[in-house]
Order: structure tokens, then C-alpha cells, then sequence
């Protein structure tokens, strides 16, 4: 990719000062096989986003390997980026990882950035995969709430370790919590702050 002259990267001019990124993972902490889910937030004066070309990955496994990916995503303008990192990597040694991402912006302005490292930990604890987390959640909404069709699912982590489900339609917004063993619980037995990525 070349870039046009003055913007990020580019060959005359001064480039756009690195835009301020925060990086989450919405579930640190995964059965081996898990998908990986990040969130990456853009400062206020980056404005919103509708590509990011390039985008490279890099995650740092427990054995000491490092794997990368380079790829573009397009997206509808916001300063939120969800990023699914499924398929593209292998997670399922335990261990701690380290993910970080390095990329160009592309939207109200272009500019580059540079994430800080965000830790991921596979368990050996034998806890269930998110897919069987979500399925239970599923089941126990259709218990609770016959009738309620949601279109829209957030997987995330408590302050605690359980697994926050958030299922959305256009009218209301219901939340499962369920603990890495696949218990429900209550969704007022969440200890902190639910889910929270902040802007930088």
C-alpha cells in the first residue's frame, strides 16, 4: 500500500501525529479453541473510522513463538472497532499470550497507531468453551423470557470471571451471567464493573 502524499506515513509533509488507541480483549481469560474478541477505541480527535488498511496483528504465545497477520477491515464510521481475531490464530496452548496491534486509520482523518499489549490467558481449569456458555445463556433466556427474539450478542468478562451475555433487539436489552463452569447466575451476583473498554 502506498500512501498519498501528507497523509499518515506519507512521503511529503509532516505525517498526522499516531492517533491514541485502547485496546480490550472482551474475554481475557479463554477455554483453549475460544474466539478472541477485541475492542479498540479511538480518541475523540481521531473521529470516526471506516477502514483501517493496513492492519497488523502480532500475539506472543506461551512457547515463545510469535504469530502476525496483515489484513484491512472496513466498517461503518465509528470511533469503536470490534475486531474478531477467530480463525486467524491458534490459541489453544495454556499459557499467557500478548496481542498488540499496528495499523493506519482510515476516516474523519488518517493517522497511524500503535496499541499497548493486552494479556490473554488460556485455561487448563477445564472450564466450558464460549460456544456452550452461550448456548446455556440462550436456553435459559427462552425460559425466562418466551417470545424474546434477540438480534445482537455481546460476550464479555466480569470484573469477576464470569461470562456477561448480552442479547439486544430494537426494544430491549437482556444480560445472563454465567460463571466458566456453566452455571447461571443472577445478574446482580456480578462483582465490578460488567464491561467497561474506556476511550483513551
Amino acid at each position: 500500500m502506498t500512501p498519498a502524499p501528507g497523509s499518515a506515513g506519507g512521503a511529503q509533509g509532516d505525517p498526522a501525529p499516531p492517533a491514541a488507541v485502547n485496546l480490550c480483549a472482551r474475554v481475557p481469560h479463554l477455554a483453549p479453541g475460544d474466539p478472541v474478541t477485541l475492542e479498540l477505541r479511538f480518541s475523540h480527535e481521531v473521529g470516526t473510522v471506516t477502514r483501517i488498511d493496513p492492519l497488523e496483528v502480532a500475539l506472543a504465545r506461551p512457547d515463545g513463538t510469535t504469530q502476525r497477520a496483515r489484513t484491512a477491515i472496513s466498517l461503518p464510521p465509528s470511533s469503536i472497532v470490534e475486531l474478531a481475531a477467530t480463525g486467524r490464530f491458534d490459541v489453544t496452548l495454556a499459557g499467557l499470550y500478548h496481542l498488540s496491534l499496528t495499523g493506519v486509520a482510515h476516516g474523519d482523518s488518517t493517522r497511524r497507531f500503535v496499541t499497548r499489549e493486552v494479556e490473554l490467558e488460556v485455561m487448563g481449569d477445564g472450564r466450558l468453551p464460549l460456544v456452550e456458555i452461550e448456548r446455556r445463556a440462550r436456553a435459559e433466556l427462552s425460559r425466562r423470557h418466551p417470545g424474546f427474539t434477540p438480534d445482537a450478542l455481546l460476550v464479555a468478562e466480569s470484573a469477576d470471571g464470569a461470562r456477561a451475555i448480552l442479547f439486544a433487539n430494537a426494544t430491549s436489552l437482556r444480560a445472563m451471567l454465567v460463571t466458566p463452569a456453566g452455571a447461571i447466575l443472577p445478574v446482580n451476583a456480578v462483582k465490578g464493573v460488567l464491561w467497561s473498554c474506556e476511550p483513551p
